[in-house]
């Protein structure tokens, strides 16, 4: 776990941008039932469907207790950078799979089309799409981003496994989503964007770096008790008010059920994570995060991988 966190004005500012996103998100997952064909990792019994993770996932990624874009935000800006330095005027860039809007809200503020270039001969009219399986991550973003923004975006709600006929996209990125399938379905994830990717188009993701096996690993009952604690420590710690969150122990108890009950298959070792990406991509470039703390301390592969050449 971090160090405690010092709120400096730049931090404020995020703190309350994220914990809008954290509002509206348990807004429309308790009051209006958004989610419908969400994570059936989690038991269907839960009268609040996705709540342990889209609900109480804004929070989390503030707070830093969970694995998130923003753990590995340099990487991601980067790859964005290079998907949109052309200035092409159709760059299109494919977000498959949040959690939270945190991924969407990197690509809008890296990407170069949503920025003016003066002097320049044509419009830039880039395009983010934004696929997921569950509605709630997809009408969070459309009320919480800002009308410019969502003038360059669409949102697909699909399932990754299904959806492949959208671009051709420059770059696909996503966080730690390949992980949620086992390797059946990786492969047909990995066959989709390949298919939908332009012919010098990348892809960007991290994968966890660890054994391999069928068992959820998000640690045992004092790694989870732990992570409760460092949830409160932090929510302590960058003043977020009990007026604001007026009840705090729905927030806890949504990130308790998070740790106990969110399922993602192991990680793998890196050499095999590069074999597995080698069966689809040509060029795949891979390196180490430091460590990132998600119920336990974890370790990923930073991948970008390109379109085989034909």
């Amino acid at each position: 776990m971090a160090e405690s966190v010092t709120l400096t004005p730049e931090r404020a500012v995020l703190r309350d941008k994220m914990a809008g996103w954290y509002e509206e998100t348990k807004r429309l997952v308790f009051g209006e039932h958004t989610c419908e064909r969400g994570w059936g990792d989690f038991d269907p019994s839960l009268t609040e469907g996705c709540g342990p993770y889209h609900a109480a996932f804004p929070l989390l990624d503030l707070f830093g207790v969970v694995s998130t874009p923003r753990a590995h935000e340099e990487f991601y800006r980067n790859a964005v950078d290079s998907a949109t330095m052309r200035l092409d005027p159709e760059t299109r860039i494919l977000v498959s799979g949040l959690a939270s809007p945190s991924m969407a809200d990197i690509v809008l503020e890296e990407a170069k089309f949503m920025k003016p270039f003066p002097g320049l001969k044509h419009e830039l009219e880039g395009r983010i799409d934004v696929l997921d399986v569950c509605a709630t991550p997809l009408l969070t973003c459309q009320r919480v981003f800002k009308p410019e923004q969502l003038a360059v975006m669409a949102f697909i709600q699909d399932d990754a496994r299904e959806y492949a006929s959208g671009g051709p996209y420059d770059l696909i990125v996503t966080d730690a989503f390949l992980t949620r399938f086992n390797d059946k379905d990786k492969a047909v994830v990995l066959k989709n964007w390949v298919k939908m990717l332009a012919d010098d188009g990348e892809i960007a993701t991290t994968w966890r770096i660890g054994r391999k096996d069928d068992e959820p690993d998000y640690g045992d009952e004092e790694a989870r008790k732990r992570f409760i604690y460092n949830v409160t420590r932090r929510m302590e710690e960058w003043h977020v008010s009990l007026g604001t969150f007026a009840e705090v122990n729905t927030t806890l108890d949504l990130a308790e059920k998070y740790a106990a009950k969110m399922h993602s298959y192991s990680g793998q070792p890196e050499e095999e994570i590069q074999a597995f990406m080698e069966k689809f991509f040509g060029d795949v470039r891979i390196s180490l995060s430091p460590p990132v703390y998600d119920v336990t301390t974890r370790l990923y592969a930073r991948i970008i991988a390109r379109k085989p050449k034909k």
